[in-house]
């Protein structure tokens, strides 16, 4: 486990291709208590990355829909967040 927290180029999602992952990472304990993997994608994290297949630019402006599909919006993270642990 501890190793593959000190490889974020194989971070899941966003995080894994991402132009701060040797400065950022996000953070490890929210992905982990959003999605249950600890590799996953920072889920409070606005910024967008330039995919490695797309000639789109990076941008860190907020957007409501700018989340992938299937990626929680911020209210279901925050409920995720202040749920009691199960």
């Amino acid at each position: 486990m501890f190793r593959s927290l000190r490889q974020p180029e194989g971070y899941a999602g966003k995080c894994g291709y991402c132009d701060f992952q040797d400065v950022c990472g996000g953070s490890r304990s929210r992905a982990w208590a959003v999605s249950g993997n600890y590799l996953a994608s920072e889920p409070y994290c606005t910024y967008r990355p330039r995919r490695p297949d797309s000639d789109r630019p990076a941008s860190n402006t907020y957007r409501e829909n700018h989340a992938e599909t299937g990626a929680l919006s911020r209210d279901e993270v925050a409920d995720a967040l202040s749920a009691p642990p199960s």
